[in-house]
């Protein structure tokens, strides 16, 4: 059985993704999976152990490029395509891929392109997204995402720790795209300075390569380099290794939190337009937003200037429910 999986992009999405190949296995051991991701997001799946090939799309590319990857899934004879991005070009490859079965969901305004659909139910992302394998006769069974890293990801990382003279440390990631879903830099700052002061660790603030701009305000901040600092830049791997081996994961609903939850990190996340259903159902994965009648918008734009939902979240108002979730999870690590 030859099956190919496609989710394009984002790195969390991705990352949303990687039960299935497991459970995949779990139920069709001698099954060949491939995944077709787009260019730059690789190394999320890189040493999966479950994935046969990763396929790559260009985004930037044209017709050329798409007609390109149609030809190479079709040359593979995939028995099922299971198209968890489904968006247009993802359609195109599903119409022409030669797949026997090709499953996305029902909701979708390319039904021509598919010839089974699934309505999945409104709940955690991942169960949401497990609805695509009913059709191959699968019921996920463990819902938990992964990624895999090499020794050589933990040694830059074990080598950055020993120059900031660093042991123990929360990972504290504060960007994100869209400002709905960013909670305000300096409550971060504020909260990495309570962990400091009451808890005596330090705060590792993370940021991408194309983020680190963002992060500049905690450089003037007189607790820089001794209450918290900046991770450089490193690779998507080597960030892994950094919040694998944090005591805690604090930020929004992005990329890092979901690597956090793939790496069993426990995660205090907070959220303005998203819903709670991009939060892992364990109890080691927790999350606090405002409550406003509003909640959640999931909107790229907010329809008050101030976005409230997140700018009067101040910290002070979940302060005891930090201090419980770090006691709990945190003061075990440490101890």
């Amino acid at each position: 059985m030859k099956i190919l999986l496609i989710q394009f992009y984002q790195i969390g999405d991705i990352v949303l993704s990687t039960p299935f190949p497991r459970e995949i296995k779990r139920v069709y051991p001698e099954a060949k999976i491939d995944f077709l991701v787009a260019k730059g997001f690789e190394d999320v799946l890189k040493y999966n152990p479950n994935i046969e090939n990763v396929i790559t799309i260009d985004r930037k590319g044209g017709v050329k490029e798409l007609l390109d990857v149609i030809k190479q899934v079709r040359n593979r004879k995939y028995d099922f395509l299971i198209d968890f991005h489904n968006n247009p070009r993802s359609a195109w490859i599903s119409l022409f891929s030669g797949a026997k079965t090709k499953i996305t969901y029902k909701y979708t305004k390319r039904k021509f392109a598919y010839n089974q659909l699934v309505m999945p139910k409104r709940e955690y992302a991942i169960k949401m997204k497990s609805a695509l394998l009913k059709p191959l006769g699968i019921e996920c069974k463990n819902i938990r995402p992964e990624i895999f890293y090499k020794k050589e990801h933990l040694a830059r990382i074990n080598e950055m720790l020993i120059n900031y003279g660093i042991q123990q440390y929360v990972t504290i990631s504060p960007t994100h795209k869209r400002e709905t879903r960013r909670w305000p830099l300096n409550y971060y700052i504020e909260v990495a300075k309570y962990i400091y002061q009451n808890y005596k660790l330090c705060s590792i603030f993370t940021a991408a390569p194309n983020e680190q701009e963002y992060l500049s305000p905690l450089k003037s901040e007189n607790l820089y380099g001794k209450a918290f600092f900046i991770a450089p830049k490193m690779t998507l791997l080597e960030l892994t290794a950094l919040i694998d081996n944090a005591l805690i994961h604090i930020g929004n609903d992005s990329a890092p939190h979901h690597i956090a939850v793939a790496c069993k990190t426990p995660t205090f996340i907070i959220l303005g337009s998203s819903s709670s259903g991009w939060v892992f159902p364990d109890e080691i994965h927790t999350y606090v937003n405002k409550k406003l009648t509003c909640q959640p918008c999931n909107s790229e734009k907010c329809k008050f200037e101030t976005i409230p939902c997140l700018t009067e979240l101040k910290f002070e108002d979940i302060r005891q429910e930090f201090d419980r979730f770090f006691k709990r999870y945190i003061l075990k690590g440490i101890l």
